[in-house]
């Protein structure tokens, strides 16, 4: 379990003392109602806290609006088609996958290869009993209250990234979230499992053996992780020096660990973090 207190800072002014309180916690955004409920320092900052801070906020989109928003950057360009796309091999092997799930191919003829692979992996985990309503986010945003719900970034930004990559890259990341397919359960399992311990190598391990190991693959993580960590390192540091009461801030596990990790970033800064185990007891301010 990864659940950081980023710091107490106290802004100075002319008439009081603005208090500000971060507790930066790891998520998982897809998981099963079993593994509930969380250890007792996640409901202890989330009671401590007026403002809720996501990546991004899906649930207030509207759907319908939000659907249109996706359909456009996840659809081929006109005249293409993914039968056309794919070479054949590929194509045989993704038509087959689709299958198991009773989707026919010519329901996603014009979507791209990134869209195919997200959707791939949703599946084979919703299968296995994982959902997205589960996942930490959802958790906490179904019991926001009076606190205000802030994002780290837009659903623009996130739909960019994962569809917007080159083609060839596209095809590359189906092409290794298929070879990867019978392997997904046990990996999110030891995931979940390192989560849960605070082990963030073997976390990591996990995380980099579910996104492929191919070149492309480990690029397009460092889009994923690294580039994104600085846009929401800076977001996060902006809470600290112009914000008031206490944040409960949620982000992939992922993007926590390491040095360029969002707590790495922040300490960088002068902002040093605290690590709180499972078994803390956090006091309010």
């Amino acid at each position: 379990m990864s659940l950081e207190d980023v710091g107490l800072q106290s802004n100075f002014t002319a008439t009081d003392w603005v208090i500000v309180a971060v507790y930066l916690a790891g998520s998982v955004h897809i998981l099963k109602s079993s593994l509930y409920p969380l250890p007792a320092p996640f409901e202890q900052a989330f009671e401590a806290a007026d403002h809720l801070v996501v990546e991004v906020d899906v649930g207030a989109q509207d759907p319908v609006a939000l659907q249109q928003k996706t359909l456009s950057p996840a659809s081929l360009p006109v005249g293409q088609r993914i039968d056309t796309v794919l070479p054949a091999p590929l194509l045989e092997r993704l038509a087959a996958s689709l299958q198991r799930y009773g989707i026919p191919l010519s329901q996603v003829a014009t979507v791209k290869p990134a869209f195919l692979m997200n959707q791939l992996v949703l599946l084979r985990l919703t299968a296995l009993g994982y959902q997205a309503d589960y996942g930490i986010e959802q958790y906490f945003l179904r019991r926001t209250g009076d606190r205000k719900v802030l994002e780290l970034e837009s659903i623009d930004q996130q739909l960019a990234l994962l569809f917007d990559q080159p083609t060839s890259l596209q095809i590359r990341l189906l092409a290794d979230t298929l070879d990867q397919e019978p392997e997904i359960e046990p990996l999110l399992a030891s995931m979940v499992q390192a989560w849960f311990a605070g082990d963030d190598a073997s976390f990591m391990e996990m995380f980099e053996a579910q996104s492929g190991d191919s070149e492309p693959a480990r690029r397009f993580t460092e889009q994923l992780l690294d580039e994104r960590n600085v846009g929401m390192a800076r977001k996060i540091r902006t809470l600290l020096e112009t914000g008031a009461g206490t944040y409960f801030v949620l982000v992939g596990t992922a993007h926590l660990i390491g040095e360029e990790g969002i707590p790495g970033l922040l300490a960088r800064q002068g902002l040093a973090a605290e690590r709180l185990s499972s078994d803390a007891t956090i006091v309010t301010h």
